[in-house]
């Protein structure tokens, strides 16, 4: 069979945004392709079951690399499903699987090149989830990627690999025609769960959010500030709050306090001795005492 016949367009095939579907592809790339040797040893009588095989051992994805810019089995492929246009809905089943990514990828960039508007949203948004690597080759040597990112470059970007995207018009168009609905975080299943788990013990939702500092749950009025001590006036501390936790600080400050005027004292007489007259404590009652309150022991011997 002459190559020009290889390289033709099925007959059946339709056109794809008033075009022939290879034509998405620019002329210079289709003419490194149709003449690499991967195309003429791999891409001859392929169909949209065997071209899975062929997928399905790919390692990178991209479009040209190296000096003289040979065309990557990647992108080979994708002209060949341009050829031979499969049904949509094959390709999409190449993207609904997620045990072959480059398999996934060959069909998402399929599916932007030739799918309508509402569909391309529809099959590529559920890729922002995948977090799989994917290597990259291009002229400039070797890079990682991964499909999220493949999935939002194709979303966005007007061109791809060396390829000009058809355009795609914004989402919040396709919502207002109604030709796309509203887009569904996939944390809405969890939230949906954990708000009627807080509805059923009684507490707040997840959609009260944080309360500030202060608020209470009946949204009684401000009490007045705390004085200048730490201690609240008239305000009521409920058990295990915050009041609670600085009256136990000020306490422990207040013992710490007192412990180290005693000590000062004590310097300044001359130290406590080791006897205990009048009801005095000794030095090792003194450090006990300290340890029990995290203070370092007294030093012996001052002048």
């Amino acid at each position: 069979m002459p190559a020009a016949m290889a390289n033709r367009t099925d007959v059946m095939a339709q056109n794809v945004h008033g075009t022939d579907p290879q034509n998405l592809v620019e002329r210079l790339l289709r003419m490194r392709i149709y003449n690499s040797r991967y195309w003429k040893e791999h891409c001859f009588g392929l169909n949209a079951e065997t071209v899975v095989e062929k997928a399905v051992v790919l390692d990178h994805v991209g479009s040209t690399f190296g000096g003289n810019r040979k065309p990557t089995p990647f992108i080979c492929l994708v002209l060949k499903l341009l050829q031979i246009q499969p049904p949509i809905e094959a390709v999409v089943e190449y993207v609904k699987q997620d045990e072959h990514k480059y398999l996934r990828a060959l069909g998402a960039f399929y599916v932007r090149l030739v799918g309508q508007p509402a569909q391309v949203y529809s099959v590529l948004e559920p890729l922002l989830n995948d977090y799989r690597k994917l290597a990259v080759r291009s002229p400039s040597g070797w890079a990682l990627s991964h499909i999220d990112e493949l999935s939002d470059m194709l979303l966005r970007d007007e061109y791809a690999w060396e390829l000009t995207m058809p355009k795609l018009p914004s989402r919040k168009l396709l919502v207002a025609s109604g030709k796309l609905g509203p887009r569904t975080s996939m944390l809405s299943g969890a939230l949906a769960a954990a708000a009627a788990a807080a509805e059923a013990a009684g507490g707040a939702t997840p959609a009260d959010g944080p309360r500030r500092a202060g608020d209470t749950a009946d949204r009684r009025p401000r009490e007045p500030p705390a004085g200048r001590g730490g201690e609240p006036s008239g305000r009521r501390s409920a058990p295990g709050g915050k009041d609670e936790d600085r009256t136990a600080v000020a306490a422990l400050l207040a013992r710490q306090r007192a412990a180290v005027e005693a000590d000062a004292s004590g310097a300044a007489g001359g130290g406590p001795s080791s006897s205990t007259p009048g009801g005095e404590l000794s030095l090792d009652e003194w450090d006990r005492k300290r340890a029990a309150l995290g203070m370092a022991p007294l030093r012996r011997g001052r002048r």
